[in-house]
């Protein structure tokens, strides 16, 4: 199982149509980023979703594997959407910098939606790299 930690909003609404007011397009965005972490994990391997996206609100993120540009070492807490995939060969998410680091590269400077439901600010892209790093993949809960 590859579990999946993110400061964008990811939520997923099931919302697809077109919106007719600002309610429907806020849904419609938070859609449309789940939509596209699927598909770029899509890209390299069939997901099948076994957790879909848990908004866990203002969290203490400094377990979690999140850049030093957020200041979770001063005590700032944020909303984090965390969700999990399974995949019939999880090693096709890893290469020669290490384990899922493919999929890592393959996410990082992909353009998403804020203004959302996200409490950090993590500009328009989304970051599996470095200090900015807003987004990040386990194999399990346990690493």
């Amino acid at each position: 199982m590859i579990v999946c930690l993110t400061l964008a909003d990811i939520t997923e609404t099931k919302f697809t149509g077109r919106p007719k007011n600002q309610h429907d397009l806020r849904l419609r965005n938070q859609q449309r980023n789940f939509e596209t972490f699927l598909q770029l994990i899509g890209m390299r391997n069939q997901p099948t979703l076994m957790l879909p996206p848990t908004q866990l609100k203002e969290q203490d993120i400094s377990p979690y594997n999140f850049g030093e540009h957020y200041l979770q070492s001063v005590g700032f807490r944020y909303n984090v959407w965390m969700f999990a995939v399974d995949v019939e060969q999880p090693s096709a998410f890893d290469n020669q910098n290490g384990r899922l680091q493919a999929l890592m590269e393959d996410f990082d400077g992909v353009p998403i939606i804020t203004g959302l439901e996200e409490t950090a600010r993590i500009g328009n892209t989304i970051n599996t790299l470095g200090a900015r790093r807003n987004t990040f993949f386990m194999h399990d809960l346990n690493n």
